[in-house]
């Protein structure tokens, strides 16, 4: 493969590449970015193949990467990334919009190739999009929006649910005004999960944003883009979980908490109501309580 200056870069030569993936789990023919900030990461590539990668002039990569890939040298990588998937996110608009809705008798409206299991009860004024999959015995209540998504068996999505949407990805364009990075990725939800009313759980940018089994976010909770939470996590009313944050199993997180994008939350960690999280979180941790006083506390009760 090669190295390719913006300048001389002609997207209708990539016109090939359609699917996107992260940096940190590179995936065979995709497109992804690097910044000089986590240059480190492109070691990561190796095992991937003929992927099309927009990094940052003055970046360093391995030269048995650089044989496997196509780099773009550009003067911000996001903005280069941004500018041509740009084209997929149209493409795939235009496409949805040429297929459209249909409205069931039972009033909530059905895009193409949705795949229901049985028993999926779905009421009225909920909309779910082209290609959705919804799992046996689930319940989807009344003005949901579904996208995107693979959703498990007996899960319950309350009313007003927003599923699969664009997350708040932007850039600087080259003006100075900001502009959106359009999420390619999509929404994978597990068994027996629940999402609350006005709970938002955005499009992955360019991974899945994943709720584990069991896992049970109260209402008006914000789940970012290309997060993980494991099984059996809590989140509870007004937390705040930011892109690409991962959340073990069994965590909690308490009301209106916040976290800043790329934190772990690790197994069995509890975030307590209103704190504002720019760090990890240890296994078993309380967050903000030196950890004698948490098992202190534990064992009062």
């Amino acid at each position: 493969m090669t190295t390719i200056a913006q300048a001389r870069f002609d997207p209708d030569a990539f016109r090939g590449y359609g699917s996107v993936s992260f940096i940190g789990a590179p995936r065979d023919g995709s497109i992804l970015y690097a910044g000089k900030k986590i240059e480190d990461r492109l070691e990561k590539l190796g095992p991937a193949k003929d992927c099309l990668v927009f990094i940052e002039e003055g970046m360093s990569v391995p030269a048995a990467v650089e044989k496997q890939h196509t780099f773009v040298l550009c003067d911000s990588a996001i903005r280069g990334y941004a500018l041509f998937t740009r084209r997929i996110a149209e493409q795939e608009a235009a496409e949805s919009r040429r297929k459209g809705y249909v409205t069931t008798p039972q009033g909530y409206h059905l895009g193409r190739d949705v795949v229901l299991g049985d028993d999926v009860y779905i009421e009225p004024g909920v909309l779910i999009d082209h290609g959705v999959t919804i799992g046996a015995g689930s319940i989807v209540l009344a003005n949901s929006v579904i996208r995107h998504a693979t959703i498990g068996r007996d899960c319950l999505i309350k009313t007003n649910a927003v599923i699969g949407d664009q997350g708040f990805t932007l850039y600087t364009d080259e003006d100075g005004n900001t502009a959106r990075v359009f999420c390619l990725g999509s929404v994978s939800i597990g068994d027996k999960v629940e999402i609350g009313s006005f709970t938002t759980v955005c499009r992955g940018q360019n991974t899945a944003t994943t709720i584990g089994a069991y896992s049970k976010l109260d209402d008006h909770v914000h789940v970012g883009h290309d997060i993980v939470i494991g099984k059996n996590s809590l989140l509870t009313a007004g937390a705040t979980i930011g892109g690409y944050d991962t959340i073990g199993d069994g965590a909690y997180i308490g009301m209106n908490a916040t976290t800043r994008q790329f934190v772990t939350i690790e197994a069995g960690a509890c975030v307590p109501m209103g704190a504002r999280v720019g760090k990890d979180v240890a296994a078993g941790d309380r967050y903000g309580v030196p950890k004698h006083e948490a098992q202190n506390e534990s064992g009062k009760h």
